[in-house]
């Protein structure tokens, strides 16, 4: 793909994602597997069969990655060619990132084809070495913060009167359990309390701010959703009133249209029957939505996910992909200081989510799903494996779910261990998950590997709030987050975006 940067396109044209879709290169897509192959390792796991899962990779490509290395090192050629440094070092820095995560995914992929052939010495060898890789890339589990959210976790539980199955959860949690699976007993440490404080709430002016923000610069978002519902939903049957995958098609269609009827920037809104979830993909410029999604039984909910996945991520896409610095529209990445991050993710999927529960009207309080992403990390850090972290953090999200003075019922168990095991499958995918099992009876067993980019969804709110506490009386800089993929919270990307997008 060398040969586009040969032509006479301007730079914009160049680095667009569906130009150069490297630009905007995303690992966790080439760490899916088979449908019914993962569900089969899921149903074998849950059932006991296995202690952990074995996780397929069919999208993990080595010509594919090869291929990605050398466009992005033309774009590398393409950034030292710009008279002006600031936007060479942007554009380096970015492309440069994306060529790291495709050389981490081949030494992944070298660790998942190889493991069983390995000695004990290159296992840990290589094992190490993947991980520091992954750990440059996307960091490692704050274990302040995680001490806090396993403070929080016990808060709640210990606000409630559990009866029951659910005392018996909870003796287990505080304890610890011997699981039977694969034919093993697997001890499973307890979820040992500290003397954290539990996390602070997430300021209630901050969650009235953003919806005010989002519905004032927004105006049509509500009625739009409004109308479909009135126009399409409200007049079938009751048991058919809610949103089908096409309906969030058609609204989501509907606001693009709204805002890009020439559809200038190339953004798509797309069914991906296979799919269950709804996302964006930057490497498409589009909202994919899955085609086995559940549906959304609410416009309050539909216009969250609308604000989440559109306003944030396309809208920032579609913005910075219009300057003069395209890379605002893919992604920016950067050197940065002490105290800062790298990457635009981090703040973009916690100003996101956050603008998601401004829009539907939540409480402050953290959530089972918020919580139990980073709990895992850091237990998987403590050195347990995938079985462990799952027996431990299902637990806690039954007791989290649990309402005081009810005992679970199984359809709550059930549900929280299917949900439980695919946060576990977020946080091993793209290592072999049987390495545990392959130093049982070593004093330093091999450590795990993690996938770590799911770090960004909790870091990412705590740094929304700080960055909210310094600049809640500064509008010029609450409008310029919603601008450009970046992070508000690195001098280096703020001055950038300052220059190129400050007044627009």
């Amino acid at each position: 793909m060398a040969e586009i940067f040969l032509g006479g396109e301007s730079l914009r044209e160049q680095l667009h994602p569906l130009t150069t879709p490297e630009m905007a290169f995303q690992s966790y897509r080439r760490l899916a597997g088979d449908k019914e192959e993962r569900s089969l390792q899921r149903d074998a796991f849950l059932a006991g069969e296995v202690v952990n899962p074995a996780l397929d990779y069919p999208k993990l490509d080595e010509n594919e990655l090869r291929n990605g290395i050398s466009v992005l090192g033309e774009v590398l050629k393409l950034a030292e060619a710009q008279p002006d440094e600031t936007t060479k070092e942007a554009i380096w820095d970015s492309a440069a990132y994306r060529m790291a995560e495709m050389y981490w995914l081949l030494s992944a992929k070298d660790l998942i084809d190889r493991h069983s052939d390995m000695s004990q010495h290159e296992l840990d060898q290589r094992a190490g070495y993947v991980q520091n890789l992954n750990e440059q890339l996307y960091g490692k589990p704050d274990q302040d913060l995680y001490a806090s959210i396993v403070s929080e976790i016990w808060r709640q539980i210990d606000d409630k009167e559990l009866v029951g199955r659910g005392q018996q959860i909870k003796l287990e949690l505080e304890q610890g359990v011997a699981v039977r699976a694969g034919g093993k007993d697997t001890a499973v440490s307890p979820l040992n309390r500290n003397e954290s404080a539990p996390l602070d709430p997430i300021p209630q002016e901050l969650l009235d701010y953003l919806e005010q923000k989002i519905l004032t610069d927004n105006p049509d978002l509500e009625p739009t959703i409004q109308q479909y519902w009135d126009e399409y939903i409200a007049t079938r049957p009751s048991e058919d009133q809610h949103f089908t995958v096409d309906d969030m098609y058609a609204v989501f269609s509907l606001v693009h249209q709204q805002r890009d009827p020439d559809n200038s920037s190339g953004i798509q809104v797309m069914i991906d029957p296979s799919a269950t979830a709804l996302s964006w993909e930057t490497e498409q410029m589009a909202v994919v939505i899955g085609g086995k999604r559940g549906p959304i039984y609410s416009t309050k909910v539909m216009l969250s996910k609308v604000v989440h996945e559109y306003i944030i991520h396309a809208g920032r896409a579609m913005s910075g992909i219009g300057s003069d610095v395209p890379v605002l529209g893919t992604g920016l990445y950067t050197a940065a200081d002490p105290g800062e991050v790298s990457d635009y993710l981090m703040f973009e999927e916690g100003l996101a989510s956050s603008c998601e529960k401004a829009a539907t009207g939540e409480d402050t309080s953290w959530d089972a799903a918020n919580l139990e992403r980073y709990a895992a990390y850091g237990l998987a850090y403590e050195g347990n494996n995938f079985r462990q972290v799952f027996e431990v953090l299902w637990r806690a999200r039954v007791l989290l779910k649990t309402q005081s003075g009810e005992e679970p019922s199984e359809e709550l168990i059930t549900a929280a261990q299917k949900n439980t095991y695919a946060a576990c499958v977020r946080i091993f995918r793209g290592s072999p998950t049987d390495l545990g099992d392959r130093s049982t009876d070593q004093e330093q067993p091999t450590k795990l590997l993690t996938f770590n980019k799911d770090l960004v969804y909790m870091e990412g709110k705590q740094r929304v709030i700080a960055f909210w506490e310094q600049n809640k009386d500064d509008p010029r800089m609450l409008d310029l987050i919603f601008k450009a993929k970046f992070d508000p919270t690195n001098k280096r990307q703020l001055a950038l975006v300052e220059r190129v997008m400050g007044d627009s």
